[in-house]
């Protein structure tokens, strides 16, 4: 097992509450820190003028459960491949979206000149990136890039589109979808400002069934480390083009939120009283 594999298993084993620990104690050079709290932790470039906003979430479902997350001993590991063994005592792996808050970290030790958030309780309705709205509105972010996309190539929209943003991912090999709700489609709501969601290579998300293509979630990290992509996405504000139609506009009797394009669905687990997402 190489030492980038055994990286993203360590995130893996945290709770939302000792990441957030670990994160609050990290310090770069080349990077300002603002933390909100009960929001999140982020991180932007020194010296320079406007760029990307990274957008990821240091929460699992095993938190939103109240499960604990798993330990390498529950782990069943194939070459690049991660997922749960059956006898697990977790609600998923936790690749949604820890694959996200490992290739922002690598990022970061890069000294790529991006921004980068660590939001808290996007699976339970994107409670932290909403705490931060007010802080981001006072950088200079040029757009939103979510690493919180299950699969290995797609490009998730969220009504909160630029043409120029989308030809620039797909030359890069990755496939337009449509995705429901992510803190980078909470931020461009609130601001104008365009994102997309990238694959980080997990599959079946939510479920104990959940696994991790780490080659999926290299090719991301490759991609977002390209000095073209990079200079790119700094060199100018994409504004959202179009409005979402609204993720919340239909209610069924069956207790879920579906959108308007009928391929996502939320759902309201009365127990918890908590807004819980099943896709992304």
């Amino acid at each position: 097992m190489g030492k980038n594999m055994k990286d993203l298993i360590k995130l893996l084993g945290y709770s939302k509450e000792s990441l957030w620990q670990y994160l609050e104690g990290l310090s770069y050079a080349d990077y300002d820190k603002i933390v909100v709290p009960n929001g999140g932790i982020i991180f932007t470039p020194k010296g320079k003028e406007q760029y990307a906003l990274v957008c990821v979430h240091i929460d699992t479902i095993n938190d939103a459960r109240a499960a604990k997350a798993p330990t390498e001993r529950e782990l069943y590991i194939r070459k690049n491949y991660l997922a749960l063994l059956p006898n697990a005592d977790c609600a998923c792996l936790g690749g949604d979206d820890r694959c996200g808050v490992y290739i922002a970290l690598k990022l970061l030790d890069r000294g790529v000149p991006f921004a980068f958030g660590f939001f808290t309780d996007e699976e339970v309705g994107g409670l932290g990136s909403s705490r931060c709205i007010n802080a981001i509105e006072a950088l200079n972010v040029t757009s939103f890039i979510g690493l919180d996309r299950r699969g290995s190539n797609e490009l998730a929209l969220y009504g909160f589109d630029n043409e120029e943003l989308i030809c620039l991912f797909e030359a890069m090999g990755y496939n337009t979808a449509f995705g429901s709700f992510t803190d980078a489609s909470n931020l461009a709501g609130a601001l104008g400002i365009a994102c997309v969601n990238l694959s980080i290579g997990y599959q079946h998300e939510h479920t104990h069934n959940e696994f991790i293509d780490f080659t999926a979630t290299l090719n991301t990290l490759k991609t977002l480390s390209t000095r073209r992509i990079i200079e790119y996405l700094n060199s100018k504000e994409f504004l959202a083009e179009c409005d979402a139609m609204g993720a919340y506009d239909y209610y069924y009797d069956d207790g879920y939120y579906r959108d308007e394009y009928g391929c996502d669905e939320y759902g309201y687990d009365d127990t918890r009283g908590v807004m819980y997402y099943d896709y992304k």
